[in-house]
This record gives structure tokens, sequence and C-alpha cells, in this order.
């Protein structure tokens, strides 16, 4: 009430902006992880059932816990981040200014990106495997 509020548009657009980037990074983690998948496999083996899901991780990768009174000697799968594509790589990099590239940018700075990538295949690196650091889950 009053004019206490008034003229605050532009601060209820800038916190909608930021309230909707940090949506987006919570959404970014189970969408780029393994981390359902993980949880659906502990669900099960809580139940003393086998668990059909897949971990999207290979066979051999179960770590076992050790210096927890709790878990100790339990084996569990780790938790894995996936990839991102060029764009999403940038999106994620410089933000909203990504919004305003034409169609055509977008399309130029990904080809770009996936050349660049081609190319530091060989050095072992590239954006795959900056996006791809593995996090150790422990469900228990």
């Amino acid at each position: 009430s009053g004019s206490h509020g008034r003229g605050k548009e532009s601060d209820l657009c800038e916190a909608l902006r930021c309230l909707g980037q940090a949506l987006h990074t919570l959404e970014d983690f189970p969408a780029h992880s393994n981390y359902c998948e993980l949880v659906l496999i502990d669900m099960e083996e809580r139940r003393g059932q086998h668990s059909p899901v897949f971990p999207h991780v290979g066979t051999d990768t179960r770590v076992t816990l050790r210096n927890d009174t709790r878990n100790n000697g339990k084996s569990v799968w780790p938790l894995v981040t996936g990839t991102f594509g060029g764009v999403d790589f940038l999106h994620s990099v410089l933000g909203e200014a990504n919004d305003h590239f034409t169609q055509s940018e977008v399309d130029e700075m990904n080809e770009a990106l996936l050349t660049a990538e081609q190319l530091t295949k060989g050095s072992g690196g590239g954006l795959r495997a900056i996006a791809a650091q593995p996090l150790w889950l422990n469900l228990g």
C-alpha cells in the first residue's frame, strides 16, 4: 500500500529472472546426471531386490565405501554428470546473451564448437571432458 511498492517493476523483473536462472540450475542436476537412476536403484536394494534400472556408468564402476560407520563396505554406483551440447554449454556460460542470438548464429556457434571439440579429441580435452566430471554419491 502507498508509494512504497511503486516503481519497483524493474526489480521484480530482475528477481524473476534470477529465480528462473536458479530453478534452471536445479533442473540441470537431475536432467544431466544419473541421480534419479541411482535413487531408484537404492530404493530397490533397500527392499532386498535387484534393480532393473541401468545406472548409466560402466558395469565395473561400483565403489566400495570405507571409513563410514553406517556404510562401511557398502558398494555404490558413482554419480556422474552427462554432457551438454555446445549451445547448452554456451548458455550456461553466457546466460541470457545466448537468448539474443538468431537461429543462424546459434547454428554457426554450435558448428564452431563441434569443430573445436573434434580438434581437441586427440589431446584428451574438449567440452565433454569438462562436463563429464564424476562425483560420488552415498544414498545410505
